[in-house]
């Protein structure tokens, strides 16, 4: 993303769509309530005639929408922000969608910029967080491999190897072995790390590197108690894998959520529900704020926020499109990493 004008006064920032994670960024920062300025087109007036309607010409104008709510298609790389047109050449008080996709520019105005949505805006603009990585977990007879991405784990594709199982020899590790190399190499080319248990991910890596040593040439090995999906995400929220995975955000929310099952398991300074974590906000005592994005748009949960906020604590926005997040919904949306334990 790129920040073309920043203005404190009016409280307005603009900026330009440069890549599709900029897309999940921007759903996670535009709230009701907001008004977004962009180019879009509209039928210069409304018919009654529907037919003469169908025919009429749309113009390119600019346009100001009250934001009332947004959808992220991942799938079509886009961002649709819904609302009323509050400024435009006609139609006011109109519905309207923007459509906004990679090489749109759009103006965000909000009363208040709070300051997890300020960082989440410079993570953007410096591109943290957005990197893109291939993980592949190897375990016997078995191989998946999935796209990490800043807004979800995607599972590409699992390979299994029955002749394997019937014939566990050289042959048959190295059909499998071939295969996984395979579907990575009709992927775009980028980082790799290859998990799983044992030393099978380490004999993977050694042929890989014969058959294609320009693609798997850096890649990166992270043992993990088991294969598949499981071994993955363990490989994500473990904290000794932080910096080799720094710039992919959901292992920061899957190692944030792991810290935070640690803690609720050995009945650690920590809570989670509404009123639990709203009155360890209320005390001064929460280091660590994690909250589910589908509470994004609920005003309680933004007052919290911005409270926790000024009293130095730390705001987790994690997504429920996976494991982690999904965790976070269980426990209400909401919990808490506590600087110390709450009296009961």
């Amino acid at each position: 993303m790129r920040l073309l004008e920043q203005n404190p006064r009016s409280g307005e920032i603009k900026v330009l769509v440069t890549n599709p994670d900029d897309l999940w960024h921007l759903y996670n920062i535009i709230l009701p309530g907001d008004i977004v300025r962009a180019s879009t087109y509209r039928r210069e007036e409304a018919r009654e005639d529907a037919i003469r309607a169908e025919r009429e010409k749309k113009v390119r104008i600019f346009l100001s929408l009250s934001v009332e709510r947004c959808e992220f298609m991942d799938f079509q790389n886009a961002l649709r922000i819904m609302g009323r047109i509050v400024e435009a050449p006609f139609d006011m008080g109109s519905h309207h969608t923007l459509n906004i996709t990679e090489g749109s520019d759009l103006v965000i105005h909000k009363e208040v910029w709070p300051g997890h949505v300020m960082q989440r805006l410079r993570d953007a603009v410096e591109g943290k967080g957005n990197a893109q990585i291939i993980a592949v977990a190897i375990e016997y007879g078995e191989a998946t491999v999935a796209l990490l991405r800043s807004y979800s784990v995607e599972e590409v594709a699992t390979i299994h190897s029955t002749s394997m199982k019937e014939n566990p020899g050289k042959r048959e590790k190295s059909d499998l072995y071939s295969q996984v190399v395979a579907q990575v190499k009709a992927m775009q080319q980028l980082p790799i790390i290859v998990v799983g248990p044992g030393f099978m991910k380490d004999d993977f890596v050694r042929e890989a590197k014969s058959i294609d040593p320009s693609l798997f040439g850096n890649a990166q090995l992270i043992h993990t108690g088991q294969g598949g999906m499981a071994g993955i995400r363990e490989a994500m929220s473990r904290p000794e894998n932080a910096k080799l995975l720094e710039n992919v955000r959901m292992a920061e929310e899957a190692r944030v959520v792991e810290e935070l099952k640690a803690l609720i398991a050995t009945n650690g300074p920590c809570t989670y529900g509404r009123k639990e974590v709203s009155d360890a906000v209320d005390a001064g005592a929460v280091e660590k704020l994690i909250i589910s994005d589908t509470l994004l748009r609920d005003g309680s949960v933004n007052d919290m926020m911005k409270s926790a906020e000024e009293k130095k604590a730390t705001v987790f926005i994690v997504t429920s499109r996976w494991d982690p997040g999904k965790q976070i919904e269980s426990l209400g949306g909401v919990a808490a990493v506590l600087r110390y334990r709450l009296s009961q």
